[in-house]
């Protein structure tokens, strides 16, 4: 039941950047206010379907995301026109009647390196998602990324320049999510060192690794706290020996995990990392006391700009540790 379609129709459509005035409308769709792009519409071997963009590889080359119509993790070679779709299904067994029945998976991919490999995750949506690594050239043998037998899930979310090495979390049997790094082609996965409540200055819930510096020396990532359930920025810095350290001091010094501490923001949440891992832009929202905006019906789609106000920002997380406003 495995399938790969592949076109040469030409796109000619355009790519669509969503601006930060959509981060609310990224924040009901799920998708954590990443930068995508929109392809939309284009004809794949006879059908319209519409492709949703989530990166693009540094030369430009390749762009890959989802294709909505079938929910499927796609690869679109902007030079050729070549569109690549993953598609797989399997057998499962209803646990009320006994019958089998085929469920196709869903999935996406979330970067891309100059050569062509892509990384995302793929599964059935009726129980897990797997990390995948996926070679354009090679797509029918893509690579489900090292996970253990009691792990409920995983999601690959970026890869390193020369593909050796790859960030994201998975899941253990309670949900909870940890950062991690495969290596070795996805045969090794590691750990990447659990944000504590001394570092972070608050109770850590989840933990995810989010998108890293070109060498992978820097991975930026975020803690969810147990209040909130925010997404804070952190960041994991790798050290001489090859480990990793948490550098949660950004978020000890600007999150407000609970009103009334005189810390600026509320929602400190990254959105990327530039390439030599010393900048980190992010979505804020500026600390606001909850009952009051309660009882006067204030919401983000209808509020007081005093109350609150959205600002992108840049943090300086390889020299000085500072922010400051996007231009």
């Amino acid at each position: 039941d495995k399938a790969i379609a592949v076109t040469n129709q030409q796109i000619t459509k355009y790519i669509h950047i969503i601006n930060n005035k959509d981060d609310l409308y990224r924040e009901e769709m799920g998708l954590n206010a990443q930068n995508q792009f929109v392809i939309s519409p284009v004809e794949l071997d006879g059908a319209e379907v519409s492709l949703f963009g989530e990166a693009i590889s540094d030369n430009q080359v390749y762009v890959v995301g989802e294709d909505q119509s079938s929910q499927n993790p796609m690869i679109w070679n902007t030079v050729t026109g070549d569109v690549v779709v993953l598609s797989e299904s399997e057998l499962l067994v209803d646990e009320n009647s006994g019958e089998t029945y085929k469920e196709n998976w869903t999935g996406y991919f979330l970067d891309v390196t100059d050569e062509g490999l892509a990384v995302g995750c793929f599964g059935a949506p009726s129980s897990v998602s797997h990390a995948i690594l996926c070679d354009v050239n090679d797509p029918e043998d893509y690579v489900v990324l090292y996970e253990e037998d009691e792990d409920t899930g995983s999601v690959a979310y970026a890869i390193s320049d020369d593909g050796s090495t790859i960030v994201g979390f998975h899941f253990d049997a309670s949900w909870t999510t940890y950062g991690c790094i495969w290596t070795e082609g996805g045969t090794v996965r590691t750990d990447l060192p659990w944000p504590t409540e001394e570092e972070c200055g608050f109770v850590v819930d989840y933990a995810s690794a989010r998108g890293m510096s070109a060498d992978g020396s820097v991975i930026m990532g975020y803690a969810q706290d147990n209040n909130y359930g925010a997404w804070v920025f952190i960041c994991w810095n790798r050290q001489a020996d090859g480990s990793y350290k948490v550098d949660a001091s950004a978020a000890n010094k600007y999150f407000e995990f609970d009103y009334g501490l005189g810390k600026p923001y509320m929602t400190f949440e990254p959105n990327n990392i530039s390439k030599n891992g010393e900048w980190v832009t992010l979505r804020v929202v500026e600390e606001f006391d909850p009952f009051e905006a309660a009882c006067n019906n204030l919401t983000f789609e209808k509020c007081d700009t005093e109350v609150f106000r959205l600002l992108a920002l840049a943090y300086d997380a390889g020299r000085k540790g500072g922010l400051l406003p996007a231009i």
